[in-house]
């Protein structure tokens, strides 16, 4: 252990993992790649904290953090709660760009 090191909560490692299972979940249903990538540096984000993360979340103070929102500290503390986070099923995502062909929209009328 390096001086510089920084004691983890052994239950961010768990939120972390769960949080990285819940993105391999997400991508492998196709879902939102925005979604996927804030569930991966949510994990990386809640591994590196000193403090442990349910209690942030709990005092509403981990939103205040950089790349965590409403909706990822809630997900923190139901896990806090039950111990697994469950991944909504989405429809397949489709960028803009493909969604627009074929549309008789007077943006796509223009490209």
């Amino acid at each position: 252990m390096s001086y510089n090191s920084v004691m983890v909560p052994p239950r961010n490692l768990a939120i972390a993992a769960e949080f990285h299972r819940v993105a391999d979940e997400l991508e492998s249903q196709h879902a939102n790649p925005f979604r996927v990538r804030a569930y991966r540096q949510a994990a990386r984000l809640i591994a590196r904290l000193p403090e442990d993360a349910g209690e942030l979340a709990r005092r509403g103070e981990l939103t205040k953090l950089k790349g965590i929102g409403k909706d990822l500290a809630q997900k923190v503390v139901l896990f806090c709660e039950g111990g697994r986070i469950e991944a909504r099923p989405t429809r397949p995502w489709k960028s803009r760009r493909h969604s627009r062909r074929g549309s008789s929209s007077p943006v796509s009328a223009r490209r």
